[in-house]
């Protein structure tokens, strides 16, 4: 892309508003430092020095909209407890419009507790629930989406199959965006795909699209013949599918599929980079981008985080920076 059409595309975020709509989570980080193996079992032993706390899941889609400098609204379900709070207070800090969580007292918030040491994830506990919301939970979610202005014109569902995204929500949000005429972009979950049929655009890493497809993508061929069959599927007009180190690739409804190098970038960590491509791509539609616009523009965006620790974000000036290398 020329300089002139990134910048115009990136002067626009400020004034764009993305609806989020998924699961909702906490990442704990335990900071520290091994000394010693345990006696009690051989596994090292940690000495804490501090703890931090952001926002994962559908809430690190937000935390990315917000730190581009968009408008973010977050819906989904919390517990009624601390860990609530606390990614509550993350989230208003970062500037994240909290009032579509749902507080559901029969599930606990979603925690992921990382213990990191010397850089190094020690060990990850996850404290969570993945049954299914109850439909009254789902009309709620439904209610708030409708209530809100005509600014929203984009809604991107975040799912990470831990119960939010039932068939009977799923289909609501389809029939009220077809209503009210707001486009849909998805990350969904492969055992949950045939939910989002009918997406804009709907992105994918290449383990998920492998499931999704019912066969190992390990050739180019295999990779093109699953991107066109799960476009074709999803009516969708686009299906994206991360590679890691191999880039992306895109699969349009109108013209050939576009692949993506890589961008030569020192990996510390891909923590949520996934919520990044899907946030900048969705937000780069909204602000005007054509589909390989959004994609390009997602594939700095991931070579950005990457280098960094944890769930990160970044900003509309680190996207112009990597984007006019």
């Amino acid at each position: 892309m020329k300089a002139e059409r990134v910048q115009e595309i990136l002067a626009r975020f400020p004034q764009t508003h993305i609806m989020t709509l998924g699961d909702c989570m906490l990442d704990q980080w335990v900071w520290g430092r091994v000394t010693r193996i345990s006696p009690e079992a051989p596994v090292p032993v940690v000495d804490v020095h501090s703890y931090s706390y952001t926002a994962g899941g559908a809430a690190n889609v937000s935390s990315n909209l917000c730190a581009l400098g968009a408008q973010a609204s977050l819906i989904g379900v919390a517990g009624k407890d601390v860990q609530a709070k606390q990614l509550k207070k993350v989230l208003k800090e970062q500037g994240v419009e909290t009032k579509g969580i749902i507080a559901d007292p029969e599930r606990p918030t979603t925690l992921k507790t990382r213990i990191i040491a010397h850089h190094q994830q020690v060990v990850r506990a996850d404290l969570e629930r993945k049954d299914q919301i109850q439909p009254r939970t789902a009309d709620r979610l439904v209610e708030y989406i409708a209530s809100l202005g005509v600014d929203a014109r984009w809604l991107l569902i975040s799912d990470y199959d831990k119960g939010l995204l039932t068939p009977y929500l799923v289909e609501k949000i389809f029939a009220l965006a077809r209503r009210k005429g707001f486009s849909i972009t998805a990350g969904p979950k492969p055992a949950n795909i045939g939910l989002f049929k009918g997406a804009y655009l709907v992105t994918l890493n290449e383990r998920e699209a492998s499931a999704a497809y019912g066969r190992d993508i390990d050739d180019e061929a295999t990779l093109s013949k699953a991107g066109e069959t799960l476009r074709r599927r999803l009516e969708a007009r686009g299906v994206v599918i991360t590679r890691g180190d191999k880039g992306m690739a895109l699969f349009p409804e109108d013209g050939e599929p576009y692949s993506i190098p890589a961008l030569a970038s020192q990996v510390f960590d891909v923590s949520g980079a996934g919520d990044t491509v899907i946030a900048v791509a969705t937000l780069s539609l909204a602000c005007g981008a054509d589909l390989r616009e959004a994609v390009w523009l997602a594939n700095n965006a991931a070579a950005v985080v990457v280098r960094k620790v944890g769930t990160a974000t970044l900003t509309r000036e680190e996207l112009g920076a990597i984007c006019q290398e």
